[in-house]
Formats: structure tokens, sequence, C-alpha cells
């Protein structure tokens, strides 16, 4: 759902700033708000990821375990979710400050794009590069956990069960897959 909400709130700021923003409070803002929501998208790959991969590493059977320390977990990736984020965009926001010498509603660059990007300096430190790190982080949970599911579903006695585990299991890797695949390469392409 954390995800979900980050990729609509990314859609719902493109269709607001496509006709472009006149105003300089507002265009920065718009931009700062994609920027943040951007880097939300690709923490929140990462986060589902490692989930994915804890879940496979702790578990050696298809029975539901009730997890007793789910509560603890869900705040702890939500802090992380929206947390992290929001870091980058502050450290994005203090590079645009000291780019432009304190003028920080000098959006006269940032109107040529729609006001969907902050500056070129603020754009790569604090949204590619973080983006494409954590891209590949989400990349290495997948190889693991696709590794990790081979070698579990091999430890099954049972014909029947490994069979269901083998197809529960490639189901679940190929689809997340797929799935990073597509939010990861559209959000590096926007």
């Amino acid at each position: 759902m954390n995800l979900l909400s980050a990729l609509f709130m990314t859609q719902l700021l493109y269709v607001i700033g496509v006709g472009g923003v006149m105003d300089s409070e507002l265009c920065i803002a718009l931009a700062s708000a994609l920027h943040y929501v951007r880097l939300c998208v690709f923490s929140w790959m990462l986060l589902m990821t490692h989930n994915m991969y804890m879940q496979y590493k702790t578990g050696l059977h298809l029975v539901p375990i009730t997890d007793t320390n789910i509560s603890r977990n869900f705040i702890r990736y939500s802090l992380l979710g929206w947390g992290l984020p929001l870091v980058f965009l502050l450290a994005s926001i203090l590079i645009q400050y000291c780019d432009k010498r304190g003028m920080l509603l000098d959006t006269q660059d940032l109107r040529r794009q729609n006001c969907w990007f902050l500056d070129k300096n603020a754009f790569i430190s604090s949204l590619v590069i973080p983006g494409y790190l954590m891209a590949l982080m989400t990349f290495f949970y997948l190889f693991r956990t696709a590794v990790l599911s081979k070698y579990l579903v091999g430890f099954q006695p049972d014909n029947r069960l490994r069979d269901k585990m083998r197809r529960k299991s490639a189901i679940q890797i190929i689809l997340f897959s797929k799935v990073s695949i597509d939010f990861i390469f559209i959000e590096l392409r926007d």
C-alpha cells in the first residue's frame, strides 16, 4: 500500500505540473515533492524485496506463521520507507540552495522541465545516485531471494509439497521481478 501511495502521488504531481507552473514557490514545491515521492518509490521497492528475502530466509515451509513482531517491523519499514527519502530531499534542497547562492526561488531553469526536476547538481547527487543504489540493492535482494528459494525447495522431502513450493516461489519471484524492473526503469527514465 505504501508503494502504491508513492506511485499515485508521483502520477498526481505529474498531472498537476504538466501544464507548467508559473509561481516560483509552487514550482520549487512541485519539484521537491516529485523528488521526494520518486525516492519513496525506490525506497519501498527496496524494502519490499528485503522483506521478501527475510520471509524466504526464515520460512522453510508453506504453513503461514503469525508474525509477532509485525507492528515493530511495520514501524521500522515505514520510518525507512518515508524517512530515508526525506533525508535525501533535505540534502537536495541544501545543494540547490548553495548552488543558487541563497536564491532558492530562482526557478528559470526548473520551468524548462515543467518544474519536475531540481537543478542538475541536486538532481544527480540526491536523486539519481541514491535511486541507482536503491535499484541495485533491490536487484541484489531479488537475486538472493531467487537463489535461496531454489535451495529451500530442494530441502522439502514431500514431492507434492516441493512442486507446490517451486510453483509458488517461481510465480512470486518472477512477478515481483517484473514489477520491480518496470517501476525502477519508469522512475529512472522520467
